[in-house]
């Protein structure tokens, strides 16, 4: 403390004697990055919203002055500052974040107040609420005065806690719940680095003023105490420009690197709850990755040791450099997607790109159809164009409709959904296809489109207009257990059931299909189910993994679901049992298999009763 000085000093005096220091030239650094940031983000919001449509800006103006605005904010809230999805991953990995997002907003928010305390000003340079301790180290003795010194040192400390996390992840990653850090570019790295040094510099700064000056609380006053025999003013004035200048650079960095997503996120979110069409949001969702990598740990690529999963894709279309090897060797399982906490439309993200690269395929030519005189009939089974490679998940179909009673009809034509085409990006060739197909589909007469082919389901459900129900195997056959109309003899087999990429997080069917199973057997229960199912490796949507990548993929799926040491395996997909089959120690059936073979054979009359009264099976009063 220099001669003079006293711990009883007025507060004013310390606080002119300070500024007179320190204002010419100390506020530089952090007065350059916070002019750079403030006017990179007037132009990201000007690129943001310049891709969003004059009707839906429209709309947008009149949700902002609604309970769409205050969801939005609890939103923000929950996300941005407490991340509370990452939680739901990793309680370690939520706490880094949250205590780097809501530590640094609170020394924002609480430093703002702590200067209007000080100063009765409501309007102050910005850099007295940051550089507070400098330009006041001792705070009024109030009560108020001793809270808000408590407050700063306490959230100071929750964010150096994170930084203390985010050091250790780059040690023991999988204790937060990941396969592997994300590889940063080395643009990246420095801003890493740059935010890394400005919690540190700051309780270096904060308490080398108080070891000087007095003042302080817990944690910046304890270190204060101990830095008091060897701190000079000098030493002082060089600690907060040090702090001054990362801060400074890290403003400046911000805007141009993968922490551009903390402004960006926020936007998102505002953007989303205000109804804007995720199509018109595709600049914002990828400014809005932070790159954190929990992507990764769901992507069905890690087996075969390659960095193509979606931190790595949003980087290349971020900086505008996409790669033929990075948009089309992907599953499209949506593994990424449904691991994302900022909810990231990465499926689209990656189709749309498709297009690019896709060779200009000259377009069919319209099919010159004639439309047949056929009878109507209750079911049409489409088998697809996998389905045909697995003949007997067609014939347990048969079994299972015939002793049900119901009148069916297999599709003869040899004729495709168009998902192939369409996950290659050739949506004009895949409209055509769509419009073929349909045609011959409806002059069937169908009351109801029974498909086995998760791939088919999708997409007749979601590309497909058709005056009749579309339905998976995998719902009718839980109807028809529900209903009575066919019976199952409940035996001691466990059987571990794999969710398909297409009808699990593709359609949201995870619950039927496991109906199904337990009224055959024992259902055993993997770590890796529904929502974080692993694919198969199989994908219809990647053309570059060759074989062997594809049954290291297959391999690591049957170790997860077969940790319970299951009897059977079951699926609900052609592909996958066709893909796990090939690598499984154990049997690998497709649901109706197993149904079929465990049905009570003898007709029940209860359809024919009941066939009548409703085109659904669905809509069946059960009291009947």
């Amino acid at each position: 403390m220099p001669k003079g000085v006293s711990h009883s000093s007025s507060y004013k005096t310390h606080t002119a004697n300070a500024m007179i220091l320190a204002a010419p030239t100390f506020i530089i650094p952090f007065a350059i990055g916070l002019t750079v940031v403030t006017l990179a983000f007037i132009y990201k919001i000007y690129l943001w919203q310049n891709e969003i449509s004059l009707s839906s800006k429209t709309l947008m103006l009149k949700n902002i002055i609604s309970q769409k605005t205050i969801t939005a904010i609890a939103e923000i809230i929950q996300e941005s500052l407490f991340h509370l999805r990452i939680f739901k991953t990793n309680m370690l990995l939520g706490w880094m974040h949250m205590s780097f997002a809501f530590g640094w907003f609170s020394l924002i928010v609480i430093g703002k107040l702590q200067t209007f305390y000080c100063t009765k000003h409501w309007i102050n340079p910005p850099w007295e609420a940051v550089f507070h301790r400098f330009f006041a180290p001792i705070e009024p003795q109030t009560i108020a005065g001793q809270a808000f010194s408590f407050f700063m040192d306490f959230f100071l400390l929750l964010t150096l806690s994170g930084l203390v996390l985010a050091i250790f992840k780059r040690l023991k990653k999988t204790v937060f719940g990941l396969l592997s850090s994300t590889k940063h570019s080395p643009f990246d790295q420095w801003a890493l680095a740059i935010i890394w040094l400005i919690f540190p510099l700051r309780l270096l700064a904060e308490s080398m003023s108080t070891a000087y000056y007095g003042g302080g609380s817990f944690l910046t006053g304890s270190i204060g105490y101990l830095l008091h025999p060897i701190v000079t003013q000098n030493a002082v004035i060089v600690a907060w420009w040090g702090y001054s200048f990362v801060l400074g650079a890290f403003l400046i960095v911000l805007p141009f690197s993968r922490y551009l997503h903390i402004p960006a996120e926020v936007v998102l979110i505002l953007f989303r709850n205000w109804e804007i069409p995720k199509s018109e949001l595709r600049r914002l969702e990828i400014d809005a990755c932070s790159r954190c990598g929990i992507c990764k740990t769901n992507c069905p690529l890690n087996s075969t040791q390659m960095n193509n999963q979606s931190v790595y894709f949003i980087r290349q279309m971020r900086e505008e450099k996409i790669s033929d090897e990075m948009v089309n060797n992907c599953l499209m399982c949506k593994g990424c997607e449904n691991k994302c906490p900022v909810k990231i439309n990465l499926y689209d993200h990656r189709l749309n790109c498709k297009s690019l690269f896709t060779p200009n395929l000259k377009r069919q030519t319209d099919l010159i159809f004639e439309k047949p005189k056929n009878q109507p009939i209750d079911v049409l089974i489409f088998p697809g164009c996998v389905g045909k490679l697995t003949p007997s998940i067609t014939h347990s179909l048969e079994q299972i409709l015939t002793t049900a009673g119901i009148k069916y009809k297999i599709i003869d034509e040899s004729i495709c959904c168009g998902r192939p085409i369409w996950l290659s990006g050739q949506k004009e060739n895949a409209a055509q296809i769509i419009a073929n197909t349909s045609a011959i589909i409806e002059s069937y007469l169908p009351k109801t489109l029974l498909t086995s082919c998760p791939v088919c389901y999708n997409m007749f459900k979601t590309h497909y207009s058709f005056p009749f129900e579309v339905k998976h195997h995998t719902t009718y056959i839980k109807e028809l257990l529900d209903f009575g109309i066919i019976k199952t003899n409940r035996t001691n087999l466990s059987f571990a059931y794999h969710d398909p990429c297409e009808i699990g997080r593709g359609m949201k069917i995870y619950n039927e299909p496991r109906d199904v199973i337990k009224k055959v057997g024992v259902l055993s229960h993997t770590y890796l189910e529904k929502e974080s199912s692993l694919c198969c490796g199989g994908s219809l949507g990647n053309s570059s993994l060759n074989e062997n990548q594809r049954g290291l993929i297959a391999t690591k799926t049957i170790v997860e679901l077969t940790k319970s040491n299951p009897n059977q395996l079951v699926t609900a997909c052609p592909m996958c049992k066709l893909t796990l089959k090939k690598r499984a120690q154990i049997p690998v059936f497709d649901l109706s298999e197993i149904v079929a073979k465990h049905m009570c054979n003898e007709p029940t009359p209860l359809y024919n009763k009941i066939k009548n009264t409703t085109k659904s099976l669905s809509q069946i009063n059960v009291c009947l």
